[in-house]
Formats: structure tokens, sequence, C-alpha cells
């Protein structure tokens, strides 16, 4: 940001922090009700769980594994 002095970016400063600050300690409502409105939702949830498997096994071949030789 810029302002005319270094107090002025000062008050500046903690005015943004007084506004930021309650966001990140408390999250908006909306993600939680996107969750329970999928997960309570059977259709919805369905297809959640089949994008999830597609992910999961896009992604499996990229896991380290572990076998009897690496004990």
């Amino acid at each position: 940001m810029v302002t005319s002095s270094p107090e002025e970016r000062e008050r500046v400063l903690s005015q943004i922090k007084r506004v930021i600050r309650p966001l990140y300690s408390s999250p908006p409502m909306h993600g939680a009700q996107l969750v329970a409105t999928i997960l309570g939702t059977p259709e919805l949830y369905k297809q959640w769980y089949v994008s999830l498997l597609v992910t999961h096994y896009k992604f499996l071949p990229d896991l380290p594994r572990k076998n009897a030789a690496d004990k």
C-alpha cells in the first residue's frame, strides 16, 4: 500500500489487520453448509464419492510403495 507517511502506513495497516483477523479465526459458514448438503443428499454424495475415488486412483501410482525389503 502507498501512503503519504510511515505513520499513516501503520494506521492503515492496523485497520487492515482488524478487518482480516476475524476472517481467519471465524471461517464462513457456507463451506460447512456445502459439505452438509453434499453428505446429506444421496445423489450428491454418490457423485462426490466417485470423484474422490477417481482422484485417488489417479494419484495412486505416484505414492511411495512399502514392501518387505523396505523393513
